[in-house]
């Protein structure tokens, strides 16, 4: 996983350890987003559970707020923001 500067500032920011935005990037879901972007998160119930139990196998305690963190990745795979849904995001799902 490669985190832009960006991305790295607003892990901190918002709480958000470098490993868990990784597996929110393994086991999440992707939509489109906008501009050649997407958006990867635990949305369905099975990517939450695997999330949650891959967060255990770590050795880590659930923090509030890990589960609807969101990853936007541009084109080539890079990681540009981090953030916690505090809405609904619009998806063609």
């Amino acid at each position: 996983m490669v985190l832009t500067a960006h991305a790295a500032k607003r892990c901190r920011q918002r709480g958000i350890p470098e490993p868990i935005a990784n597996l929110i990037l393994q086991v999440g879901d992707t939509f489109d987003g906008k501009h050649g972007c997407s958006i990867v998160m635990a949305r369905t119930t099975l990517a939450k559970v695997e999330l949650r139990n891959e967060i255990e196998n770590l050795g880590l305690k659930l923090k509030k707020g890990w589960e609807s963190a969101f990853l936007v990745v541009g084109e080539s795979n890079v990681v540009i923001t981090v953030g916690h849904r505090t809405k609904k995001i619009k998806t063609n799902v």
